[in-house]
């Protein structure tokens, strides 16, 4: 068993079992979530057939909540159902392929390095980047072969990192990118990205123009469709009152005939 006296983040904690590990295959698997029991035979059977670095399934989160001394589940979704293959394309958005959905080969560490140790949490994706800048992911789609348990109602060490970190999130993904950009600028240069931010921003205040006129054009429908409704409404009761007017005529020429005729 590995401890370590102080705690050193899930990375740390990755790396040191990687390391005290000599498996070909590696996986990630977080205490509280869970495989199928063909999670094992359907990836290692895919990377002994293929030439992946990795191979990723279909994964469903299941929420859950605690009750008492127990655990209770709420509901179950899956997990980035649109996903076909695991792509760099994709993970430069975001993270495709949580640490449970995931068996790679160990030699990728020889290559690409380990976890990165600064990182508190995305750490799994930033490597999961590194990796796929040379190689493939394959992907098993089907019924799901991982599940990721959640606890939106939790904190500490029972929520989940992806919960109850939201702000480390998005903090360590700004990270991430901005190492990746400097490496990038230190070989290409900043023309080209100075030029598409121009691009960006350019397209983004176009945009944002095409918005201010369509809701200024909306606000002015919506003027006139009040404006309509109350000619209508006003219209109505014009008709209604010229037909009570017109009834109250009928009944006293009616009336005025009857007293004639007496």
């Amino acid at each position: 068993m590995i401890h370590h006296e102080v705690g050193r983040g899930m990375e740390a904690a990755s790396n040191a079992g990687i390391k005290a590990s000599n498996s070909d295959y590696i996986a990630v698997h977080d205490d509280d979530d869970k495989w199928h029991p063909d999670f094992l035979a359907r990836t290692v059977a895919h990377l002994d057939a293929t030439d992946d670095a990795g191979a990723a399934v279909r994964t469903e989160i299941v929420y859950e909540r605690i009750v008492g001394a127990g655990v209770e589940e709420i509901s179950r979704e899956i997990f980035c159902a649109d996903i076909r293959a695991i792509t760099l394309f994709d993970t430069l958005r975001h993270n495709r392929c949580v640490p449970i959905s995931l068996l790679y080969r160990r030699a990728l560490h020889d290559e690409v390095g380990y976890f990165d140790e600064d990182l508190d949490v995305v750490g799994d994706w930033e490597f999961q980047l590194r990796v796929l800048q040379s190689h493939r992911i394959g992907f098993i789609d089907g019924e799901p072969l991982a599940f990721w348990h959640q606890r939106r109602e939790s904190t500490g060490d029972l929520g989940n990192s992806v919960i109850v970190s939201d702000t480390a999130h998005q903090d360590f993904d700004r990270a991430v990118r901005e190492k990746h950009l400097r490496s990038h600028v230190s070989e290409a240069g900043l023309g080209a990205l100075l030029y598409v931010t121009k691009h960006q921003d350019t397209e983004a205040h176009h945009f944002h123009n095409r918005q201010n006129y369509s809701e200024g054009l909306l606000r002015e429908l919506i003027d006139r469709s009040a404006r309509s409704e109350e000619r209508l409404r006003l219209l109505e009761e014009a008709i209604s009152d010229a037909s009570l007017v017109s009834l109250l005529r009928r009944r006293y020429r009616r009336l005025k005939d009857r007293l004639l005729q007496r």
